[in-house]
Order: structure tokens, then sequence, then C-alpha cells
């Protein structure tokens, strides 16, 4: 009688729980009695692994990587930033990463009900959830933006390289290059020192072409906070376009989706590639490059150094979200959960220093042009200004 009553306590505590494992036969998952599971339940797979890893590279590898990393390394210290970057990569971020691949890839189940073996952590995967959904909105306005300068550039002459607009202003010039003209012809006429560094600081002095469609054109910024101002119905069009490219990626399931990577995942990285090859062509480029990696190690006693650096691993790779478990929950259970996990872990901190050189190398030559340091260049701020402004000027 005490076998038997053990034996019901047991069923009943294990009779929540269900633990799926792949089956030898080529029908896929199994339940652990042995029973064929049903087929409308049974979880979609990735085709193949490398499917996995491209989607993976494609979630990993984004807008941290591309234009924070290269910010906060130079803002701390150059190349002795990666030394702490890489401690913290070793000993939080891929340990962290490897967990929730492997717990997403053994239970086969998504960020919430990966947590049914444990209901008192199930709010976990809710707050995960309720995390992607108030962080989507404003990711996908980074989204929108590209839409819209991809949608303005079909036109025979790109409405940001000229002024006379209906969005320009008195001040604009079209060649940043023009502000060394404008130093001197200010020093010959009115007899003052007024040097390119400063009108390159000043924004009341001068504006690009680029600024000026990015400010007045894309954003339509209104005078301050206190001007809420009226809705951009342009960028409204660009953010529903941008909902319907991931929903038409996403709504036909894994399959689909492991292809479409292909091409949302490599290409940026043959548009990195061919413009640091440009810009590597152009004079400046090297002194961009040597002031991103030029060491400060008196930075290393900083506490804010490692902070930073710790961060900038979350940033990049991005464990906490849910994502790295739904995605790894289409794997199947026999794949090598460690060895992807290094991969996608050094593919996506290998991107973020490769972008830095991309990105100093474009602020190098521009740089060039203007006849000021690369200090002033970095300093001056405006991310998406001074990229489009060097590739199209000078990488292009």
């Amino acid at each position: 009688m005490a076998t038997e009553n053990i034996r019901q306590q047991h069923q009943e505590l294990t009779s929540g729980i269900t633990l799926d494992v792949v089956s030898a036969s080529p029908g896929g998952r199994t339940a652990v009695d042995g029973t064929q599971a049903d087929p409308k339940s049974t979880r979609g797979q990735w085709s193949s692994r490398l499917d996995y890893i491209m989607s993976m590279i494609g979630y990993c590898v984004g807008f941290g990587n591309l234009w924070r990393f290269p910010y906060i390394c130079n803002r701390n210290g150059g190349g002795a930033f990666l030394i702490p970057f890489m401690i913290f990569l070793v000993i939080t971020g891929l340990p962290m990463f490897y967990l929730e691949a492997a717990l997403g890839q053994f239970s086969g189940k998504g960020a919430v009900q990966v947590w049914n073996f444990c209901p008192l952590l199930k709010g976990i995967g809710i707050g995960c959830i309720v995390q992607v959904a108030i962080c989507l909105p404003y990711y996908n306005i980074l989204l929108a933006w590209p839409i819209y300068y991809l949608v303005r550039s079909c036109t025979t002459v790109l409405p940001w390289t000229t002024c006379g607009n209906w969005w320009n202003t008195d001040l604009c010039v079209e060649d940043i290059s023009l502000l060394r003209n404008m130093s001197t012809n200010s020093s010959a006429v009115n007899g003052t020192d007024t040097n390119t560094a400063a009108l390159w600081r000043n924004t009341t002095l001068a504006h690009t072409a680029v600024e000026e469609f990015y400010q007045y054109n894309v954003l339509r910024i209104s005078n301050g906070i206190h001007e809420v101002g009226s809705v951009q119905w342009h960028l409204v069009g660009c953010l529903f376009a941008s909902y319907v490219i991931i929903f038409l990626c996403l709504f036909r399931g894994v399959k689909a989706t492991g292809k479409i990577v292909y091409v949302t995942a490599l290409l940026p990285y043959i548009l990195l590639t061919t413009i640091l090859i440009r810009c590597l062509m152009l004079p400046g480029s090297s002194d961009g490059i040597a002031y991103y990696m030029k060491p400060d190690f008196s930075r290393l006693l900083d506490i804010q150094v490692w902070t930073e650096a710790c961060l900038q691993v979350f940033y990049s790779l991005g464990p906490g979200w849910g994502i790295v478990v739904t995605t790894s929950s289409y794997n199947k259970f026999t794949e090598p959960t460690l060895r992807d996990s290094i991969i996608l872990c050094v593919a996506s901190e290998g991107t973020s220093i490769f972008a830095g050189f991309v990105t100093f190398s474009i602020l190098g030559v521009m740089a060039e042009r203007v006849g000021v340091s690369v200090t002033e260049v970095v300093s001056s701020g405006g991310a998406i200004r001074d990229a489009t402004e060097g590739i199209t000027k000078t990488c292009l």
C-alpha cells in the first residue's frame, strides 16, 4: 500500500511536466513514454543548422553593434576597451547565451512555456514578452527611416545632396568641404579668426544638406519638447511597411524564415565590406582608424569603463529577451548548443569591432575633407548625419 501511494504521488507531481525528446525515427519528436506525438502539436524545426546560425546572427547583429559599439569603444579608451569587453563576454555574455539556447533547445518550448517545469518562474517568460512588446514599436521606427531613405533615393539626384529644397534653410551647404572655404572667407572679410573647427561645432552657422534632410524632411522636428507638432504621415506609412515586411518574413514559419535570413543577415556584411574598401582608398581613413583603436590604458582604472563594457555585451548579444530561447526551441535536440553559442558570440562581437573600422574610416575621410581633426567630427554627434554624409560624399 505504501509503495502504491508513493507511485501515485509521483505521477501527480510529474503529470504537469511534458518533456519532449527526439526519437530515432524520422517521425520527429516522441513523448518520454515512447508514444508518437500528435502531428498537429509537433513543433517545427529549422531545415538545417546553418538556418539557425544565420537567424541568430540576424538577431544579435543590430544597431547595438553598428552604432553603439564604435562610439562606446572610442569613449572608453579605444583599443584598451576591448580588454574589459572580452572579459565580460567570457564570464557573463557567453554563459547566459548558452544557458538560454540550451534551455530552449532542450525543452522545445517558447519563452513562456519553457517555464512550465516551475510555474513560479512563469513570470520571467511573461516579462520577456511584455519587454519585447514595449520596445518593438520604437525599434521599428529605426527600420522606418531606412525605408523612407530607400524610397526617396529612387530619383536621378539624391534629395539629401542638394540645397534649395522646401525643407532647406538659408544656412544650408551642399558639401562639408565648403566649411573650410567659409572659414577662410570669414577671416579675410571680417578679420576674425573663425577656424573650421568652430564652424563645425557651431550648428547655427551652417548645416549640410544631409543634416537638413534628416532633421527637416525625415523627422520634421519641432522647436522643442513643448511643441508636440503633428503626425508625420510619411513616417507612419514607412512604419506600417516595416510591420508588413516583418509579417511576410515570419508568417510561413521557420522553414521560410530560415531562407530569408540568408539575405537579411549577409547583406549588411557585403555593404560594410564594400564601404570599408572604398574608404580605405581615400585620404584620411587611416587617421580615423588610428583614432578608433588608439589605446588609453589609464581608462581601465575607471569603473565606468567596466560598467559600459558589461552593458555593451548585453546590448550586442541580446540575452534576457526570450528571443534566444524561442529561436533555439526550433533546433533539433541533438544540435551542438555550446559550439553554436561560441560561434554566435564571436560573430556578433567580431561584427561590432569590424563596424567600428567602417564607421571611423568614414569619419576620418570626413575630417580630411573639412580640415578638422577626427576628434571634432566624433564629438559633433549625429550618427545618422555623419554616416549618410560620409557615404554620400566620400565613399560612393
